[in-house]
């Protein structure tokens, strides 16, 4: 398979279209970092359209600029950073986020479970023990909200209360971060509660067992939505609106998943009734 020349504007389209979601969401700003995961992969796998490669990945990154670059212009004039927001909200949004590194090992543990749509926490481990990695007066994202965040913008401009956040809770405890940031991301990626539930293991069986022609497809689609998350949940409480994107690769997986299952099916029992309506009907799945 080769890589065609034809489809340029639809790369600078694509740069446009990332441009606007990061004036509706600061935080996409790093999306093209994440996207970088595409010409990566195509660099190596197309060899004989390198050049290719680098034209549209630069024809999407200066599309991406024209469109961010007027606000970020306009924020160093009446602002004074070169910036697309008031770096008053990322400190906040570190507070609240960086907050959640004072749990302890027992409590991470606790999450991986606690933080599942379906996993009888309450029971295992009684509402107590649950208290403070949820929302409420108790949580971690409630001393955030209301403690941290003012103890750090507490004779502080914005740029020192971020600088400060990041050597107390990042740099001085690495391991800690990474780790709270890898349970946040698992409590973020079941976008729809339950259908999270059928759809992250799904990815995993498609990652497992579909073709590889189909597979890089689907991770161009993935790979970036799955950087953004981890991205939420490092620099944020990870909600599950964050992560909406995730939606798309989500509906392609479990669409395979559904379909494998039915030609499965029609391999095992082929005889009439639904599953003969299905192969009438769905000839793909033959």
């Amino acid at each position: 398979m080769r890589m065609n020349g034809r489809h340029n504007g639809r790369y600078g389209l694509a740069g446009v279209f990332a441009g606007l979601l990061v004036m509706v969401k600061p935080a996409w700003l790093l999306l093209p970092v994440g996207l970088l995961i595409i010409p990566v992969a195509a660099f190596f796998r197309y060899r004989e359209s390198r050049l290719l490669v680098l034209k549209s990945a630069a024809i999407f990154l200066l599309a991406f600029i024209l469109v961010v670059s007027p606000m970020m212009v306009r924020n160093v004039i009446e602002l004074g950073t070169f910036s697309l927001s008031d770096t008053s909200y990322l400190v906040s949004s570190l507070s609240h986020r960086l907050a959640f590194n004072r749990m302890s090992w027992q409590e991470w543990f606790i999450g991986w479970i606690y933080y599942l749509p379906l996993s009888g926490a309450r029971v295992l481990f009684g509402t107590e023990a649950l208290l403070p990695l949820g929302w409420g007066e108790q949580s971690y994202y409630q001393y955030g909200h209301d403690t941290l965040d003012a103890l750090v913008n507490n004779g502080r401009t914005a740029p020192e209360a971020r600088d400060y956040l990041i050597s107390q809770y990042v740099f001085a405890m690495p391991v800690k971060f990474i780790a709270v940031s890898l349970l946040l991301l698992w409590r973020g990626i079941f976008v729809g509660h339950l259908v999270g539930m059928v759809a992250v293991p799904s990815v995993a069986a498609f990652m497992l067992f579909a073709r590889n022609a189909f597979l890089w497809r689907w991770a161009y689609i993935f790979l970036p939505a799955l950087f953004m998350a981890s991205v939420n949940a490092a620099l944020s409480v990870s909600f599950y609106r964050y992560n909406l994107a995730i939606i798309i690769p989500y509906c392609l997986a479990m669409a395979w998943v559904g379909f494998a299952v039915l030609n499965f099916l029609l391999a095992k029992f082929d005889h009439p009734g639904f599953l003969a309506m299905a192969r009438r009907f769905l000839p793909a799945t033959r």
